[in-house]
Formats: structure tokens, sequence, C-alpha cells
């Protein structure tokens, strides 16, 4: 994972921060506990201090401001964590994330997520913005979005429990079998990322891989024309790009038809 392209989504800094916070207080903490439990076996060693002390040194005491400082820190900690989750899973309701979109001038798009072994169907509404109707179209192990837009992600798994798995946004939440989830992120830039599956769900686990491409405005808007305009919806065009692929390219054609209109139930009755 490279910390840098966190910068490629809007919240990817809550979850970089925290993980930084974190990882400083226990630095700390664990460097003055190692400090003070090496000093005290070398201060109250047997040969220097043959009898047990009555009662605790005065500096031994005056640890109380240790635990106070780590107990401070544990607030700081679990309140920035309440404040990034209320972020970005709580109030980020699909009302309040188009709201955002259309004060900002940002787009706003939303893609249904189907999770098999092993490979990811990415599906699309069509003309009429609706879910589960004949001009659906779907993707296979790609999913393109545009830049500056606020992207909503239906999750859902066909067999086993998958989880969807963004590194450099940050996200990664579970595709469950039988039950729908949900997560989202803001896209800032174009670019080109890996999706990975993060669950063991199998022998090709590790080969579970798609694309996530951030394209200009200009870019999208071509795309969904040509969509529309009856090009075949299933798209598995860079498969490759982060190596492998090549089973889950066969799986994936031979499960889906080639008209694209295809549902999200029909994926999971497949």
């Amino acid at each position: 994972m490279r910390p840098d392209l966190a910068e490629g989504s809007e919240v990817g800094w809550l979850v970089d921060t925290a993980i930084d916070i974190v990882t400083i207080g226990i630095i700390v903490v664990g460097v003055l506990s190692f400090i003070i439990f090496i000093y005290a076996l070398i201060r109250y060693r047997r040969t220097r201090q043959p009898f047990a002390l009555r009662e605790a040194p005065v500096w031994l005491r005056r640890i109380v401001y240790l635990d106070i400082a780590v107990l401070l820190f544990d607030l700081t900690l679990l309140s920035f964590n309440l404040y990034a989750w209320h972020e970005i899973m709580i109030d980020a309701d699909d009302q309040y994330l188009l709201r955002k979109a259309q004060e900002e001038g940002a787009g706003f798009v939303r893609v249904q997520v189907v999770g098999r072994q092993f490979f990811w169907a990415f599906i699309y509404p069509g003309a009429d913005q609706t879910f589960g109707t004949t001009d659906d179209y779907t993707t296979g192990n790609i999913m393109i979005v545009p830049e500056n837009s606020y992207v909503v992600v239906d999750l859902t798994a066909k067999d086993v429990l998958h989880s969807f798995f963004i590194p450099e946004f940050r996200v990664k939440y579970d595709a469950i079998p039988g039950q729908r989830t949900r997560v989202w992120f803001k896209t800032t830039e174009p670019g080109t990322y890996e999706i990975a599956c993060a669950e063991l769900c199998g022998d090709k686990h590790y080969d579970m891989r798609a694309v996530l491409r951030v394209v200009s405005q200009e870019e999208w808007e071509a795309w969904v024309a040509r969509r529309s305009n009856g090009v075949p919806g299933i798209v598995s065009g860079t498969l490759h790009a982060f190596g492998g692929g090549e089973h889950r390219q066969k799986s994936f054609s031979s499960s889906l038809s080639h008209s694209g209109s295809v549902s999200v139930q029909e994926l999971s009755a497949n």
C-alpha cells in the first residue's frame, strides 16, 4: 500500500490519521513503559535492594500521571474515531451525499457490486437510472467512475463472504451472500487503482482482483453514451493491469449474457 495515494479520496486522510495516532501513541507509551521497567530492574535489583520496600518510592507513585496521560490519549483516539465513523458511515446516507454533490457541483454515481469466486461484477443503471431494468449494463473486473464524484457502492455476494477493498482509497467492506451492504468514497482525480478481495474466499482468492478507473468527466460521459447506444454492457478491458485474471475473464464471460442487462438478482441466482 502506498499511503500517499490516499489523496485520491476525500476521506482517506481520516483512516490514515487514526492509524498515525495509534502508532505514535503505542510508540510513546511503549518506550516510556520499557524505560520505567528497565530502571526498576536495575535500581531495585536484589544485590542493591535485598529487602522489599514497605512503601513505593515517590517517583514510582508519580507514575499515576502516566496513567492519566494514557487515559487522555485513549479519549482523544476514541473521539477522533467516532468522528471518522460518523463522517464515513453514519451521516453519509444517500440523500446527504447527493446534497453534498449538488452543493459542490460534483458528480454522484451509484454502482451495484457482486462478488463471486473469483471475480467482481459491476452493474450500472441505464438511462432510466433504475437498477433491475433491461438497460442496465455490467462490467467485469473493471469499475469505471468519473473524477470529482461521490460513488455509492451497493455490495452483495453470490457464494461466500468477500471483502471489497480499494487500498488507495482506504475503502474496505464485506460483501455478504443474501445481504446488501453499502460503502462510499469520493474521487478527486483520474487514475487507475487496484480492487482486491480482502477476505479468504477460496483457492484463487489471491487472484480475485479488479481495476478501478477514475476518468475525466468527458471520458465518463462518452463511455455512458456508448453503453446507452447499445454497445454490449460487459466490459473487461484491462483485467491484466495488475497481473493475472485469465480464469476470471473466462468465468465472468460464461456467467453473464452479452446483452449487458444483468441484475443483482440474476447474478446471485446463477
